[in-house]
């Protein structure tokens, strides 16, 4: 756990719906909290797949068994698979904005798992995360404009990779 980072999606979503949001968090996230809660048929490509994770995810630290399997077992092609806390962690943000997830109860968590399990990302991280708003960066490959974020994501790199295979 020593080199997790601040999650920076659930800020990013509430950034970006500051700006060109129209629906309610809410109604954004209904449908996903949905399949969460209810299932989804599990398609043979990621059923095969999730198959091969399981000897190896199943040793790290966390619930990793409860969560991510069916009494043990990767989800069968078809078997409908559902994650309860993933979707009760959506809907608290849904019912209470990024705070919930960066100051309340989602951080709590957060935080009693990290000193728990010898992390350093602890609810002082968390709730002094905000998103940042940056312009991309780009580079013509094959007459083709390839855009990622800067620094410090890995999209660079990408970018980079292009301009040496050009």
């Amino acid at each position: 756990v020593l080199p997790i980072s601040v999650p920076g999606t659930v800020d990013a979503w509430f950034t970006m719906h500051d700006r060109f949001g129209r629906l309610a968090m809410d109604k954004i996230l209904a449908p996903t909290i949905s399949y969460a809660k209810e299932g989804f048929p599990v398609s043979e490509l990621i059923a095969y797949y999730w198959d091969l994770s399981v000897p190896s995810r199943s040793k790290q630290v966390g619930d990793f068994i409860n969560t991510y399997t069916i009494n043990g077992k990767a989800p069968k092609k078809g078997e409908i698979f559902k994650n309860p806390d993933l979707a009760n962690t959506l809907q608290l943000i849904a019912d209470q904005g990024r705070d919930a997830f960066y100051k309340g109860e989602v951080a709590d968590k957060i935080d009693a798992f990290m000193k728990q399990n010898g992390g350093y990302l602890g609810k002082e991280d968390l709730a002094q995360h905000k998103s940042d708003w940056v312009e991309p960066v780009s580079v013509n490959y094959r007459g083709y404009d390839v855009w990622e974020l800067p620094p410090n994501g890995q999209g660079i790199a990408a970018l980079q990779m292009l301009n040496i295979l050009e």
